[in-house]
């Protein structure tokens, strides 16, 4: 009987040894794990710092000018979506296409911000977005919008696409538009409306020159 008794004893006894030993590696587990989160935050944070400064880092444009073409650019889609939607409203397709006009400028401005290999793909996009403005002015012409600024911002597009013919063909027929009333005609009292067609005149002449030297 004592035997049994010391044997129960010492069971009892390694029981309890090896309970405080899993309770003592859980602990160092627990510690482990947190020290690992703080790691793994450390981590984190470290890797966030690159990425701002590889945004910024992306080209030599300005990272104001980068979001004021992200903004443009989001303004442009919707003023493009509302016109899609109400396609007998001109007035949203002029603000679309004046909206892809700034998108335009304001690329022109990157183009003196930017490093050779960039400079090319700057120009591209603001031939695009000159494209784009284009466009949405020839909708709203076709729409017949009131006055004579819509087709003279279209012709002037088209000067700037080097599209001189289809420019002149626009220009023409609104120089021999007839006032409604009978009178003076808005095309001739627009002093804009002679520079630009004289303007026009000049880069016909000019491309007539380089043609036959």
């Amino acid at each position: 009987r004592e035997q049994v008794s010391a044997q129960k004893a010492k069971e009892a006894s390694d029981a309890k040894e090896g309970g405080a030993l899993d309770d003592e590696n859980d602990n160092d587990k627990a510690s482990t794990t947190g020290e690992d989160g703080k790691n793994d935050g450390g981590n984190a944070d470290q890797e966030d710092e690159p990425a701002e400064t590889t945004l910024g880092n992306l080209s030599s444009v300005d990272l104001a000018l980068k979001e004021q073409i992200t903004l443009a650019k989001k303004a442009y889609g919707a003023y493009h979506a509302a016109a899609i939607l109400c396609k007998r409203d001109f007035t949203l397709w002029v603000r679309a296409a004046d909206m892809a006009l700034h998108i335009s400028d304001l690329h022109h401005d990157a183009m003196s911000k930017s490093t050779e290999g960039n400079f090319e793909m700057q120009r591209a996009e603001r031939r695009r977005w000159i494209i784009e403005a284009r466009n949405d002015y020839q909708t709203a012409d076709n729409l017949k919008a009131p006055g004579i600024d819509v087709p003279a911002k279209l012709a002037s597009l088209l000067m700037e696409l080097g599209l001189l013919s289809e420019a002149l063909t626009l220009m023409t027929d609104l120089k021999n538009r007839v006032a409604v009333s009978g009178g003076r005609s808005e095309f001739d009292g627009s002093y804009k409306g002679w520079i630009l067609y004289s303007n026009l005149m000049l880069r016909i002449g000019h491309e007539c020159v380089k043609w036959n030297a």
